[in-house]
């Protein structure tokens, strides 16, 4: 499951497997769902670079000189490129900043370890997703 950022507690909830072992430091949600606690800082946004807005997603692909030509007069060309356009982060949600476990928290820690592999696992799930979308699927 997708740990989670909590506000309130400034870290994230990382739930536990049930093939894992109990420990002294899990505590449970009112669900009964067993977790653990992993403490987080602020960082810059790194999809916004802290400025809460990025690039409209439909230009990812960018814009041919063709398609300038074809669709775009002078003023609109200029505020394109001044930023008329963008839209609000879809990381930081216009925040400028965004949750990352502490640099305090040692590399072994269970929690770390089981946000680490969450992440793994994640963009494991995305390539797969992206390479299906590829061949057609």
């Amino acid at each position: 499951m997708k740990p989670q950022y909590d506000k309130r507690r400034k870290g994230f909830i990382v739930f536990v497997g049930d093939d894992e072992p109990e420990s002294d430091t899990q505590d449970t949600t009112e669900d009964g769902e067993r977790f653990l606690f992993l403490p987080a800082q602020m960082e810059v946004c790194g999809r916004c670079e802290g400025d809460g807005t990025h690039w409209h997603p439909a230009f990812d692909n960018g814009i041919t000189q063709e398609d300038r030509d074809r669709d775009w007069d002078d003023e609109s060309w200029e505020g394109l490129m001044s930023g008329a356009y963008d839209v609000q982060c879809s990381e930081c949600k216009g925040e400028k900043v965004v949750p990352v476990p502490s640099d305090r928290v040692p590399e072994d820690d269970r929690a770390l370890v089981l946000y680490h592999e969450w992440l793994e696992d994640d963009r494991n799930y995305r390539a797969e997703v992206a390479a299906e979308r590829r061949m057609g699927c």
